[in-house]
């Protein structure tokens, strides 16, 4: 567990300073459920398990993909597993619940306070539905639904996991850090007192977690991870992109954020190209206008700008596809729970290239399918030299790093152990 440091001299000082909804959908899963006795379905029903997430917009990255994937992985191991969580009217259409049709989501409308994604549809649901699961998983911290969630789950005593997506990280507690630090006492330290545990994807999320209050227990479990994709054809691909057939792809696929260090990433790669002539840089995912129109400036300003590409936000085939075209993965973020794209890369046979502070920079280690640098321009040079000076063994590291992914972050290996976690706190009641 990491240390509290507001307790040592770092505290978190201020900064320089349409109703609308949506039918659930109601699939249930068939075949063999998970089972536990004496629990609100019933002894011989399913395990139900409510996951309450803030939002499941697209543009939020793996904290709005992890409740989708975590409730397809659990039905699909019996549990009867759905998702609550708010919707503005400006981000319904990007909703990565409609890329699920398979999982209940119950999405309301926000309301006031909207910039903290109120909703007083989710709050009068979950008053009314928590006492019917067993338990819920509540996601993220510093947001109204979790707080909803924490109420609805004391009035019902309903047992709740507190999945906190690297919220206590030093470096995302400094993002609005004056709201943060007014907000810990009230409500984040009464979250976290009364939740049943915390739930971490990685030892380096609970490494460098800030302990507000001790919490019972820290799970620590990666998430299950929806790899391969299948299909793919990388050949059209950069035919599509304009991108060589002999080019040597470095690419990272994710929402363009300053988290990830896409500027050190793009100054680096610049830094390399006189030595590297058909080295590449492909960047796949979404940022703001502002932010990306930044990105590329940068990489004008490193005379990068020629071997760069811009994709915007893939999905599906065309996601796979691009996962084939990259020779090697790069992802140099500032800090990361876990990380699922680098998950995708390892699925998809990539050797990988990240910052010891990605989450799963231990598994790539572990896997021996890559290379591990510091999140600095300088380290990140020698890295990318390091790399692509042994491309003759990255087809061999490309296959560790599958093999590692097939042994330990698929969602056969991850959710059985998730289930069991479930199972220790239900019945401890």
């Amino acid at each position: 567990m990491g240390k509290n440091h507001f307790g040592l001299g770092i505290p978190l000082m201020p900064p320089d300073l349409n109703p609308m909804s949506r039918k659930p959908n109601e699939f249930m899963s068939s075949g063999e459920v998970a089972r536990i006795p004496g629990t609100s379905s019933g002894k011989n029903g399913p395990i139900r398990v409510l996951h309450v997430a803030v939002s499941l917009e697209k543009s939020r990255g793996g904290t709005a993909q992890a409740p989708l994937s975590l409730c397809r992985a659990l039905r699909e191991h019996g549990v009867d597993a759905q998702i609550a969580s708010a919707l503005s009217a400006e981000t319904a259409e990007t909703s990565l619940a409609r890329s699920y049709p398979d999982i209940p989501v119950h999405e309301f409308p926000t309301s006031f306070p909207r910039r903290f994604t109120g909703s007083a549809g989710l709050r009068k649901w979950l008053a009314s539905e928590v006492g019917k699961f067993d338990l819920v998983e509540i996601h993220e911290i510093f947001a109204f639904p979790p707080l909803l969630g924490r109420l609805a789950c004391n009035r019902a005593k309903v047992p709740y996991l507190l999945n906190i997506h690297n919220a206590l990280n030093p470096r995302d507690l400094q993002k609005r850090r004056w709201l943060k630090w007014i907000f810990r006492r009230p409500f984040l330290i009464p979250l976290i007192r009364d939740a049943r545990g915390l739930k971490a994807t990685s030892q380096y999320e609970v490494d460098t977690m800030v302990e507000y209050v001790r919490p019972p227990e820290i799970h620590t479990l990666p998430l299950p991870v929806e790899c391969p994709m299948g299909g793919g054809n990388p050949n059209a691909f950069r035919q599509r992109f304009n991108i060589p057939s002999d080019a040597i792809v470095v690419g990272c696929v994710g929402r363009l954020d300053g988290q990830k260090a896409l500027e050190v990433l793009i100054e680096s790669f610049g830094r390399i190209l006189k030595d590297y002539p058909k080295a590449w840089l492909l960047l796949v995912g979404r940022g703001t206008p502002e932010y990306t129109e930044r990105l590329q400036q940068l990489a004008d300003q490193h005379q990068a700008r020629a071997r760069c590409t811009f994709t915007g936000f893939l999905s599906g085939v065309d996601k796979s596809s691009a996962f084939l075209a990259i020779d090697l993965y790069a992802q140099v973020s500032w800090y990361e729970n876990f990380c699922i794209s680098v998950a995708e890369a390892m699925a998809m046979g990539r050797p990988c290239l990240v910052s010891d502070q990605v989450g799963l920079a231990s598994d790539v280690l572990a896997a021996g399918g890559g290379f591990i640098c510091k999140t600095s321009v300088t380290n990140v040079v020698t890295g990318l030299r390091t790399a692509l000076d042994t491309r003759s063994t990255w087809a061999e590291l490309g296959d560790r790093a599958r093999n590692y992914f097939l042994r330990n972050l698929t969602i056969a290996a991850t959710t059985p152990k998730l289930i069991e976690i479930y199972r220790k706190i239900i019945q401890e009641g």
